[in-house]
Order: structure tokens, then C-alpha cells, then sequence
């Protein structure tokens, strides 16, 4: 099946969707999906069941451990963390691998209050004026 209708307006639970008036058999969707769970089934429905959308899939949605917002899927989330929770050098200790469970926002603040802060960039040069030139003599200018 094409899930044309793509993801659903329900932000308590996601669902695929599917509508068969909107599915042109394009194929474009099962070429896409990174889980390969779409396929491409030649149909053609002519009631009117075909105008309604009908749910192909729907999973508990994951709530952010820090502030509790709703942000992808539990399975999708728990596969994720079993895949690189302890065994990726970015996930190693239990902090950074806690941030697998974090939705974006609180990730970002994680990511900036940490240790190893990817956004540190230190203190900036001082700025280097005539004066200083100057000052060195001319022994270490390369004017003369």
C-alpha cells in the first residue's frame, strides 16, 4: 500500500495514513521510506471508502525525558538508543546517550551546558592594532 496521506493530524498517537483517491501508484513513497515497510499494491477502489483515509499504522508517540513533549515514535526512539546507547563513541557515557531521548529543544540546551559544549568556541583573539606594530621595534617589523 502507498500511504499517500503520510502522517496523521493526531499529536496523541502518529499514524500513517493512507487515501486511495490521493495515491497516484508513483511508487515514490516505498522508494523512500527508510524502514522499507511501503509497498506498492496495483489497486484501484471505486467506492467511497476510497475518499476517506483509513490508518495503516499508529504507535505510541515519545515523550522528551526533560520536559515531557511528544517528539517521534517509542519503537523508532528505543531502537535508536539499543543501537547506539553505550556502543557509539558520541553516545558513550550515560549523559550524551540520555540526549538520544531528548527532543530537539532540550537536546540543544544539553548539548550547550555539557563538558565537551560543541558551541564553545573560547575567548577571540585580541585584536592586533598599529600601536602593537609599533611597539615590537624594528628589529621584528619586516618594513625595512
Amino acid at each position: 500500500l502507498c500511504p499517500s496521506g503520510a502522517l496523521g493530524d493526531n499529536e496523541d498517537k502518529p499514524q500513517l495514513l493512507f487515501q486511495e483517491d490521493a495515491c497516484l501508484q508513483c511508487g515514490i513513497c516505498a522508494t523512500i521510506c527508510p524502514e522499507k515497510a511501503i509497498t506498492l499494491k496495483p489497486q484501484l477502489e471505486l467506492s467511497d471508502a476510497a475518499l476517506s483515509q483509513r490508518v495503516l499504522n499508529e504507535e505510541e508517540p515519545f515523550a522528551c525525558v526533560e520536559c515531557g513533549a511528544l517528539f517521534g515514535v517509542k519503537s523508532t526512539v528505543e531502537k535508536v538508543v539499543e543501537k547506539l546507547a553505550g556502543k557509539h563513541s558520541m553516545f558513550a557515557n550515560e549523559k550524551a546517550a540520555r540526549m538520544i531521548q531528548m527532543c530537539d529543544k532540550c537536546r540543544i540546551a544539553a548539548q550547550y551546558h555539557s563538558e565537551n559544549n560543541p558551541f564553545a568556541m573560547g575567548t577571540p583573539r585580541r585584536v592586533r592594532t598599529t600601536d602593537d606594530y609599533l611597539a615590537e621595534g624594528p628589529s621584528k617589523r619586516k618594513d625595512h
